[in-house]
C-alpha cells in the first residue's frame, strides 16, 4: 500500500510545495541575481502586490541567495529599506572602509620595514 494513502491533505501539500521548492532549486541554481530578481518582480506583477512567502515558488531558494524575506523583497526593490536597516548599512560600511585603511596602513609600513 502507498504511503500517500496515510497521509491527511496538508501533509500531500508540504510534500507537494518542497518537491517544487527543490526542482526551482535546481533549475535555477546558475542564475544571475538579476535573473532571480526579476522572477520575483514578475511575480508580484502577476499578483498585483508584494508577494509572501507562501505565494512564491523558490522562496526558500530566494532566500537562501539573499538572506531573509525582507531583505530579498528589498533587493528586488518591492519594499523600501527601513531607516533602522539603513542605518546599519551606513555602519557596516564604514566599518568596511575603516578596516581597507587599516590594512593599507599595515602593508605601508610593513614596506617601509622591508627596505
Amino acid at each position: 500500500m502507498e504511503y500517500r494513502n496515510f497521509l491527511t491533505k496538508e501533509d500531500r501539500e508540504v510534500l507537494e510545495r518542497f518537491a517544487m521548492e527543490s526542482a526551482f532549486a535546481a533549475a535555477h541554481a546558475g542564475d544571475s541575481d538579476e535573473a532571480l530578481l526579476s522572477y520575483l518582480k514578475d511575480c508580484a506583477a502577476a499578483l498585483n502586490h508584494i508577494p509572501t512567502k507562501k505565494e512564491v515558488i523558490g522562496c526558500r531558494y530566494l532566500k537562501q541567495r539573499f538572506g531573509p524575506w525582507n531583505r530579498v523583497l528589498e533587493k528586488a526593490g518591492l519594499k523600501p529599506v527601513t531607516e533602522k536597516r539603513a542605518a546599519k548599512l551606513k555602519r557596516d560600511a564604514a566599518c568596511d572602509e575603516e578596516i581597507e585603511i587599516n590594512q593599507e596602513i599595515e602593508i605601508n609600513q610593513e614596506k617601509e620595514t622591508a627596505v
